[in-house]
C-alpha cells in the first residue's frame, strides 16, 4: 500500500527517491534528541537507501517499527475546572480538530481522493478559524515517508507535490 502510494506521488509530482529517504534521516535526527527514543544515533542518506529494499521505493529503515506509542488529551468542561479548583488561565485551549480516513485498501489507480490528511487538516483549520501562517509549531510524524510528506503538504508547509523538497531543505 505505502509503496504503491509512493509510486503515485513520484509519478504525479516528480518526488525523488532521495527525498523520501531524507524523511527517515530527519526522523532519526529528531529521535536522538529524546532520551527514550528507539533510534539513538543519526542516520545518513546512504544508510537509509542501502538498508535493503522491502518493496519498490521503500527500504527497511523507512518502515515503521513494531512498537507502540500513544498521545492523550484530557477534555473537560469549564464547570469541572471550576469545581476542581483548576485555574483555566494555565491550560491550553483546543481551537479545532480534524479527523478523516482514507480507504482501507489503496485503489489500483490512486488519485488525490485516496489521501485523508488533507481533509483532516482542512477541518481543523476551519474549526479553529486559523491558517498555516497562524501556527508556530507543527508536531508531525507518520509511519512511512510518503505519509509524512503528504502531511507536510496537507498542513500547508509545502504546496501539493512540494513536500519532498521541503524535507530535503531541512
Amino acid at each position: 500500500g505505502y509503496s504503491h502510494m509512493t509510486g503515485y506521488q513520484m509519478k504525479r509530482f516528480g518526488l525523488a527517491r532521495e527525498q523520501l529517504a531524507m524523511v527517515s534521516v530527519l526522523m532519526a535526527a529528531q529521535a536522538t534528541r529524546h532520551p527514550d527514543a528507539m533510534t539513538k544515533k543519526p542516520r545518513t542518506l546512504e544508510e537509509v537507501l542501502s538498508s535493503g529494499e522491502v518493496a519498490p521505493n521503500l527500504t527497511r529503515l523507512e518502515c515503521a517499527r513494531r512498537a507502540d506509542g500513544a498521545a492523550a488529551f484530557i477534555v473537560c468542561s469549564s464547570f469541572f475546572l471550576e469545581r476542581s479548583g483548576i485555574n483555566p488561565q494555565r491550560l491550553p485551549v483546543v481551537l479545532g480538530g480534524g479527523e478523516a480516513s482514507g480507504p482501507l485498501y489503496p485503489p489500483a489507480e490512486p488519485d488525490e481522493t485516496t489521501f485523508s490528511c488533507e481533509h483532516a487538516a482542512m477541518y481543523a483549520y476551519e474549526q479553529a478559524q486559523l491558517t498555516v501562517e497562524d501556527i508556530d509549531f507543527f508536531g508531525l510524524y507518520d509511519c512511512f515517508p510518503i505519509c509524512f510528506i503528504r502531511a507536510v503538504e496537507a498542513v500547508g508547509l509545502a504546496e501539493p507535490g512540494g513536500g519532498g523538497a521541503w524535507v530535503e531543505e531541512r
